[in-house]
């Protein structure tokens, strides 16, 4: 059996993002494992009960600290070394990054990198994340433009900046819309009765336009519209942007706010909202709208790289600027008021998953990448 091997930030991670990949994977016969930080047993014993390896590495995210990036990049390629890997798969930019010098170090032949969004690095202007900015994007270069390796992009925008920036080459790049969303997990939901509500899935940052989006709500409530507000997801203390536990408690105080923290059942939040919402500064291909739209869920979202590939502007949703409250108010009340608008705008986004963003699909498509690798690079 050929050999694969993801390095994925962490375990929680590959459970809820990477999984159908893998499954795909080891549908079509590759053995497949996962390099990974285990936070908890027991998410590794779910990996593992899915028939997948796991190979845990202690890293951190936010880490940039070069000794310890050196010695992660020693044990990352130790297991290279041993495990001989026919081919690799890197998620994000620090596994990209790490996972594709210790593969040139350890002799593997083929590395699939998959950039999943630009992320903090790249979508902020503060002093911290340009000087990053000049560190990682000509380490990305490297990465990238090896002739071993392939890219997957998830979405046209990002595919055009990593080009115009010399960091990807159009002949060894190919986009593939996300991981895939199981559909046979969502079905069509009636909408909830009570107050009209709202949901977001995502960690909670700034960079997804937490604050922006309560306040739009706010402005609701303040003019007698009782909209309410379930947010799905917690802080992500290893992310620059993330919220603080302050600034989550005065939210959950507010008026028609829930916070919810973390939520395994993705399907069971669709069941109660009439309305999906991710108004992000930018995003990969955003699974929590992909999720939603399964479900059969109107969307509103920012008009940014990633969230413009799910949510169609006038067709199965709205979009608005980003940071924008008073638009996301508007085009809230406009859903809000409007029942045939938003089971028309439902249909159509389970309609659209239905395509090329389905499991299925998604998997066949990085499955046929692979192969093609097996023959093309020796």
């Amino acid at each position: 059996m050929p050999k694969l091997i993801f390095v994925i930030a962490e375990d929680f991670g590959f459970l809820s993002h990477r999984l159908p990949m893998a499954l795909a994977a080891k549908a079509a016969g590759f053995d497949v494992g996962i390099i990974t930080r285990v936070n908890d047993q027991q998410t590794r014993a779910q990996i593992e009960s899915k028939g997948f390896k796991v190979f845990p590495i202690n890293w951190q995210r936010s880490s940039i600290n070069p000794i310890a990036a050196l010695t992660q990049i020693s044990e990352i390629a130790k297991i290279f070394r041993r495990e001989r890997p026919d081919i690799i798969h890197n998620v994000a930019l620090k596994p990209i990054i790490w996972g594709t010098l210790a593969a040139l170090q350890s002799g593997v032949q083929r590395i699939v990198n998959a950039p999943v969004g630009l992320g903090y690095i790249f979508t902020s202007d503060d002093m911290m994340a340009r000087a990053l900015r000049l560190i990682v994007a000509p380490m990305l270069r490297v990465a990238m433009r090896n002739h071993r390796v392939r890219v997957i992009i998830q979405n046209g925008d990002d595919w055009q900046s990593l080009a115009r920036d010399g960091i990807i080459q159009h002949d060894r790049s190919m986009i593939i819309r996300g991981s895939g969303v199981e559909l046979e997990k969502y079905n069509v939901m009636p909408e909830p009765d009570g107050p009209i509500t709202i949901g977001v899935a995502a960690r909670m940052l700034h960079d997804k336009g937490i604050l922006p989006l309560v306040e739009a709500q706010q402005k609701l409530q303040n003019a007698g519209m009782d909209v309410r507000l379930l947010l799905a997801g917690t802080p992500d203390p290893e992310n620059r942007a993330t919220l603080t536990a302050d600034e989550m408690a005065k939210i959950s105080a507010l008026p028609g706010v829930t916070a919810l923290g973390h939520v395994t059942d993705i399907p069971s939040l669709w069941a109660r909202c009439h309305i999906a919402v991710l108004p992000s500064r930018r995003e990969g291909l955003p699974k929590a709208l992909l999720e939603a739209a399964a479900a059969g869920r109107p969307l509103i979202a920012t008009d940014v790289p990633g969230c413009r590939e799910i949510c169609h502007d006038s067709v199965n949703g709205i979009l608005v600027p980003m940071d924008d409250a008073a638009a996301m108010a508007a085009a809230i009340k406009k859903l809000a008021e409007d029942e045939n608008l938003r089971k028309k705008y439902g249909a159509a986004s389970r309609a659209m998953v239905e395509t090329d963003v389905s499991a299925a699909a998604v998997g066949a498509k990085l499955v046929g990448l692979y192969r093609q690798m097996m023959t093309e690079i020796q």
